[in-house]
């Protein structure tokens, strides 16, 4: 079985992609406004995510606390999945059901 996409398949993949993205620019400034309002009252944000998504997750984070390539102050920002030697202990011991 060949598990490769076509070059075409992929590169329409994309183009869909960037349409939805395109066409779904209000959810993506409402949560930025949200973030924004959560900075300003203080409060801390918390991220999380599975498998490579708990990458993205760190990685934003890691953006957001490295000042977003500006020179401005660090922002409260947590990665729940980044302790892995604490998550697979919790989820050994008590369940994954306990985790978060």
């Amino acid at each position: 079985m060949n598990c490769e996409t076509p070059i075409e398949k992929q590169i329409e993949e994309s183009i869909h992609l960037m349409r939805y993205l395109h066409q779904n620019t209000s959810i993506f400034k409402f949560i930025a406004n949200q973030l924004v309002r959560a900075f300003q009252r203080g409060n801390k944000v918390l991220l999380f995510g599975n498998g490579s998504s708990a990458a993205n997750a760190e990685h934003f984070t890691d953006e957001l606390i490295g000042r977003l390539r500006h020179d401005c102050a660090t922002l409260a920002v947590i990665v729940l999945t980044a302790n892995t030697a604490r998550l697979t202990t919790i989820a050994n011991d008590f369940g994954y059901d306990t985790v978060f």
